[in-house]
């Protein structure tokens, strides 16, 4: 699907400070034949677009180029959940939330986020304005193959994710959280986090950052469990860090990663028994 408005490319669900919108999405498909427990099924979002549009001689800047939420909340609950070469112009190739909205995705088996694409900041996701969403997985969560604004001259952050303005973004995975081949133009080839905004990922078995590239001169990472990232904060880059997980289940200590400063907070976890290799 192609939309033309500059908001969500399949769903913009726009509210209000005093009056929010809501999605909600689930696919159920029956019960178990032998438990008395819900089948779900596949929630699929893919090549949908905002197509570029120009009023009164200037550019449109779009939004989420599957979903676009504002003052709203969302729920995605299925089986397995795929967002997959979807693109916007601005911000959010698949996913967009701003002004305080807040998001559930959640599955049984995978969330998946490959070849979304933005010229400009957030390849797959990008959140502002204290929005909040929580990604739930029983075996993987990933994010692949990616782009943000990746010709030149370029502005683009967080081929993956970007996040700023107070927002907050939770990962949980049973299995793997992988961010694999992911291409920014300017920073964060995996995920971009600032202006007081957090990132937490939180996985059973492995936490994984490979082949992921940026162009910037910021913070190259490349202890244990992050491989082939490019410099310039391939893997991960975040300004103004300060609350940095020291637990002993962390992939590695917080100098390996980022520039030490005042706002923003990362934590990577993963079991101790995989540390202490």
């Amino acid at each position: 699907a192609v939309n033309e408005t500059g908001y969500g490319g399949a769903f913009a669900i726009k509210g209000k400070a005093d009056a929010r919108s809501e999605l909600k999405i689930s696919v159920e498909v029956g019960e178990n034949e032998n438990a008395n427990e819900k089948k779900w099924g596949v929630v699929h979002f893919h090549d949908n677009a905002i197509q570029e549009t120009d009023l009164n001689g200037k550019k449109t800047i779009s939004y989420g180029g599957a979903i676009y939420l504002e003052y709203a909340d969302a729920d995605l609950t299925a089986r397995r959940i795929v967002l997959e070469n979807n693109a916007a112009l601005g911000y959010g190739g698949a996913l967009a939330l701003r002004n305080d909205s807040k998001a559930l995705i959640n599955s049984g088996t995978i969330v998946a986020f490959t070849g979304n694409a933005i010229k400009g900041n957030g390849g797959a996701i990008y959140m502002e304005k204290g929005s909040e969403m929580e990604i739930k997985a029983e075996e993987r969560v990933r994010f692949a193959g990616n782009k943000a604004a990746i010709e030149k001259p370029s502005t683009g952050y967080g081929a993956g994710v970007r996040l700023m303005d107070g927002s907050r973004l939770t990962m949980s995975s049973s299995g793997d959280i992988d961010f694999s081949e992911n291409l920014a133009g300017t920073a964060g080839g995996g995920a971009y986090v600032s202006n007081g905004s957090s990132l937490s990922l939180v996985a059973k078995e492995n936490i994984i950052f490979s082949g992921n590239k940026a162009n910037y001169d910021a913070v190259d990472s490349n202890p244990d469990n992050i491989s082939e990232n490019s410099t310039n904060g391939g893997a991960l880059a975040a300004h103004f860090i300060s609350a940095v997980s020291n637990d002993v289940n962390d992939i590695s200590s917080p100098e390996r990663y980022f520039l030490k400063s005042t706002i923003s907070s990362l934590r990577i976890t993963r079991p101790a028994t995989l540390a202490a290799r």
